[in-house]
C-alpha cells in the first residue's frame, strides 16, 4: 500500500506546508513577440515592432483616421501586416498613443425644462412614434399633435411614411 504521508514526508525532509502548498501567482504566460510578419505579394516579409509603431504614427498623423486600437488593427490589416488588436493594443499602450476616452457631458439643457403655458394654444408640441402592425408584418407611424396646456390631442395621423410634407 506504501508508506503514512508522515513518513513519507519525513523521511523526504518536506513539511507537510510544503507538499500541499500551490502557488497563487501569475502564471508568467508568452512573451511578448519583437517582430510582425507583414505580407508583401507572395512574400513573408518580418517588420521589427518599431517599423509598425512608426506606421501607426503614420496612420495616425491624418486626421481622418485618428483611430483607437481596434480600427488601427483593421488599417494595419489592409496594407498586408499579420496582426491582431491585441497587440495593438500593446504596441500602442508602450509607445503612448492610446486615445484617452473623454468623458460625456450630461444635456442638461433639456433635462429639467418645464414649459409653463398661461393659456391654450400658446405651445404646441409634435411627436412621432412607430408600432408594429402584425397584419401588414411592416411599422406604422404615428404623428400627433399636442396642446401643452390643456394636453389635449389636436390632431393625429397614422400611416406607413411620415413625409416632411405629412407633418
Amino acid at each position: 500500500m506504501g508508506l503514512p504521508r508522515d513518513v513519507a514526508l519525513s523521511i523526504s525532509e518536506v513539511t507537510r506546508h510544503q507538499y500541499y502548498y500551490t502557488s497563487k501567482g501569475k502564471r508568467p504566460g508568452r512573451k511578448p513577440t519583437s517582430t510582425t510578419e507583414k505580407l508583401e505579394g507572395c512574400q513573408k516579409i518580418i517588420k521589427s515592432n518599431a517599423d509598425v509603431v512608426h506606421e501607426i504614427k503614420d496612420i495616425q498623423s491624418d486626421p481622418d483616421t485618428d483611430y483607437g486600437y481596434r480600427k488601427m488593427a483593421t488599417a494595419l490589416m489592409l496594407p498586408g501586416y499579420l496582426i491582431n488588436h491585441k497587440k495593438v493594443y500593446r504596441l500602442m499602450k508602450e509607445a503612448q498613443l492610446l486615445k484617452t476616452k473623454h468623458k460625456r457631458q450630461s444635456k442638461t439643457y433639456a433635462r429639467y425644462r418645464i414649459v409653463t403655458t398661461k393659456g391654450p394654444l400658446e405651445v404646441i408640441e409634435m411627436d412621432i412614434k412607430y408600432i408594429w402592425i402584425t397584419q401588414a408584418r411592416r411599422y406604422a407611424f404615428i404623428l400627433t399633435i399636442i396642446d401643452t396646456f390643456t394636453r389635449a390631442v389636436l390632431h393625429w395621423r397614422v400611416g406607413f411614411s411620415m413625409k416632411s410634407n405629412d407633418v
